[in-house]
């Protein structure tokens, strides 16, 4: 389903995606990775924006990347919930209607001062990865759930089931075993090592002060600095102190 979301976003079939999942199980890995071989060869535009991003620097980025072949990737920045203006802006790219309008009415000398208009249509696609389990804050009850509702019923929304320990796991060997992650870090290991470091993962994860990629490049740094004693310092630093080392 993320590969099919993935292609329909490189051919310009599909134009707004949400992806949610546990944060740090490479959400976004995959996707970045096509983008960045499709943008190579000059199929795509594409920009990612990570973090805290405003209503008006929102509107920019979409305006520099409004043409068909655009793509705006927003990865991890659900703090736009807390932004009215940001909001309003996003549901009108993420909105299906064969033509989408944004329009942003305050603010309006810091457009003129980058020659933006204040209003423009957006034919680029949109792929908003978030943290948040849309569906059980919507279940929940979450004080935000009516925005969330409003950007689902805009756009094609995937939750890749990735929320449980179990799940976290099983989706770090996937990713682990279909990709490179280890030599886009720069880190140089051999099959037996990245074995080594997925069983540790196995059979320590329920003791982890945390379980994502992240965590698994860490260890893969420990094998590179020192291939015979990094489960030493593995226990260490990524198990909680009641756990003995293994």
């Amino acid at each position: 389903s993320m590969n099919t979301l993935t292609s329909g976003v490189l051919s310009g079939a599909i134009r707004s995606v949400i992806i949610s999942g546990a944060p740090g199980v490479g959400k976004s890995y995959e996707l970045i990775n096509k983008l960045d071989i499709a943008e190579q060869a000059g199929k795509v535009d594409y920009v990612r924006v990570s973090g805290a991003i405003s209503g008006i620097g929102l509107y920019k980025t979409l305006y520099n990347y409004r043409n068909k072949n655009c793509v705006v990737v927003l990865d991890d920045v659900d703090r736009i919930f807390a932004d009215e203006d940001a909001l309003n802006v996003l549901k009108a790219a993420l909105d299906t209607n064969k033509k989408r309008t944004i329009t942003w009415m305050t603010e309006t000398r810091a457009l003129k001062d980058d020659d933006i208009p204040t209003s423009f249509e957006f034919a680029g696609a949109v792929v908003f990865i978030t943290n948040m389990h849309f569906d059980k804050m919507i279940a929940g009850g979450s004080k935000i759930a009516p925005h969330i509702n409003a950007l689902m019923s805009r756009s094609i929304y995937l939750d890749l089931g990735i929320h449980t320990n179990r799940e976290i796991m099983i989706r770090i060997e996937q990713v682990i075993s279909n990709g490179d992650i280890f030599e886009k870090d720069d880190l140089c290991l051999t099959k037996s090592q990245k074995t080594d470091i997925i069983q540790w993962v196995r059979d320590n994860h329920h003791h982890m002060r945390s379980l994502s990629l992240r965590e698994v490049l860490h260890l893969g740094s420990m094998v590179v600095a020192d291939s015979k004693n990094w489960k030493q310092l593995a226990a260490i630093t990524q198990l909680r102190r009641t756990r003995s080392f293994i």
